[in-house]
């Protein structure tokens, strides 16, 4: 995992955000709780992902019915 100084070095003279001066930390833990709590209020309110069906020109994919669950952030 970099350091600070690491970051800092990599960002040093040149834009690596697109011209934003941001760098943000986050734990994983605690977003994806916040991911799984927002989409269960979502669920409940009825606000959600009408279920997604889609196909290739071809026909050589096809999704049907599939349900989004939960967004999860992994490394």
């Amino acid at each position: 995992m970099p350091t600070t100084a690491d970051i800092i070095t990599s960002l040093s003279g040149k834009t690596k955000t697109l011209g934003w001066d941001a760098v943000v930390a986050y734990d994983r833990d605690k977003i994806n709780h916040l991911f799984q709590q927002q989409y269960i209020s979502k669920l409940a309110a009825g606000v959600h992902f009408a279920p997604i069906n889609w196909s290739n020109e071809r026909n050589t994919i096809q999704f049907e019915n599939i349900t989004l669950s939960a967004p999860a952030f992994h490394l």
